[in-house]
């Protein structure tokens, strides 16, 4: 039974949202990430990038920094481009993207949950991550992007969810990318207390992207709690977007190998019979289950099904990302470690086969793997047994914007 919790969203007012909010900093390019700084004043990149006009910058990760960015928010806050809510309420945030269509809830979700195992994890997080990230929620006191989370679908939380649908939007913009973007505010008490007795009957949450954003939370929580006994209670919650399961789209992490020992195709086709039934297919063949991968060389197309024989236990070794790794890349290229390997990259998201050739091609890479992608229960299933994925595993759908609802911690 996990808790969520309404709170006063900091957001910029209706007719800035479309220049405020902003993708994931690590997402732009040098030009690109110029460009919007120069043109656009209202971006939260400027916030993220305080310092971009400076000659003499600031150390990277940094506490002056952090400072820097926290005196950048603030002065979001002072020039109106950020309005602090007078009254708790969930968001309701709708993402369109296509064909595909993503509604969820923006609230807190609570630390205590996270360390009782009710918020569940697939995927291992890098210490150095976690302490950078600790150290700059710790210093300008406030999340700008929801860990996002699936739930198991709930007759009741659809049915609060489609009161609001009927409604006008409070953001409702497109971005560059294509995507349409609306938010509606739930700030009704009879609406909040319905969804938090409805959510509070969902045992558990599955964390899909941001397990560093909340093991950072968590560990700056757990350090307010040991050394400031009368630290902020802001602390011991968590920026979350939730959605029900049934509307996570889940995308694979396609394996590009830049090998320059093996050059004769027939010598790994060699190797890779001791574990495949492979077949030569035609530019249209994709996988179809989480038994088979598609091995691409620039002239030809292989489907590997694994062989009967071929033992693995579930529910990790089962899954494509982990067999690729232990049947493919680590004893026929010798790739053991994804973190380091400098033959190995990935390319996550929509791409059809033809598009993944088309890449190998241009950039001269002999070879990749195009993955069948993990399924919600067997990610699921990896989190239930305390497992992790391998790096890379999944590349989920939505990806949030931020700048949208900020949380202040303090």
């Amino acid at each position: 039974m996990a808790i969520f919790k309404p709170f006063k969203a900091v957001r910029p007012p209706r007719d800035k949202a479309h220049l405020v909010s902003s993708r994931s900093y690590i997402t732009y390019g040098k030009k690109e990430l110029f460009a919007k700084l120069s043109e656009n004043p209202f971006s939260f990149i400027h916030i993220i990038n305080p310092e971009y006009r400076e000659r003499i910058k600031t150390p990277p990760n940094s506490e002056e920094r952090f400072q820097a960015v926290k005196n950048k928010y603030n002065e979001f806050v002072n020039k109106g481009y950020f309005q602090r809510d007078k009254k708790p309420a969930f968001y309701l945030y709708r993402q369109i993207s296509g064909k595909n269509s993503y509604c969820g809830l923006v609230g807190c979700c609570a630390v205590d949950d996270y360390l009782e195992g009710n918020i569940k994890i697939h995927e291992h997080t890098l210490a150095p991550r976690e302490e950078i990230f600790k150290r700059y929620l710790d210093t300008t006191g406030f999340h700008a992007e929801p860990v996002l989370m699936s739930h198991k679908d709930h007759e009741e939380i659809e049915r609060v969810k489609n009161i609001y649908l009927e409604t006008r939007a409070e953001y409702d913009f497109s971005t560059t990318d294509k995507n349409r973007h609306q938010l509606w505010v739930i700030d009704d008490p009879e609406h909040i207390a319905t969804l938090t007795g409805a959510l509070g009957e969902i045992p558990e949450l599955y964390i899909a992207d941001g397990h560093h954003r909340s093991a950072s939370s968590v560990k700056l929580a757990q350090e307010k709690r040991a050394l400031e006994p009368n630290y902020p209670k802001g602390f011991d919650f968590i920026l979350s977007y939730l959605i029900p399961e049934s509307e996570l789209e889940i995308l694979p992490f396609h394996r590009l190998v830049k090998d320059n020992i093996y050059t004769d195709l027939n010598d790994i086709l060699k190797k890779l019979q001791r574990s495949f039934e492979i077949t030569e297919v035609g530019p249209n063949v994709k996988p179809t289950s989480n038994k088979e991968v598609l091995f691409l060389s620039w002239e030809k197309n292989f489907l590997l099904k694994l062989r009967e024989e071929v033992s693995l236990i579930p529910p990790l070794e089962t899954i494509s990302p982990d067999w690729v790794s232990t049947k493919i890349l680590e004893p026929v290229f010798d790739i053991k470690d994804l973190r380091t390997d400098s033959r190995i990259e990935f390319l996550g998201g929509k791409f059809s086969v033809a598009e993944v050739k088309n890449i190998i091609k241009k950039r001269a890479i002999p070879y990749a793997f195009y993955l069948y992608p993990v399924q919600v229960e067997e990610l699921k299933a990896v989190a239930d047994a305390g497992l992790s994925m391998p790096p890379k595993s999944t590349f989920i759908e939505p990806k949030l914007r931020s700048g949208v609802t900020v949380y202040e911690m303090n």
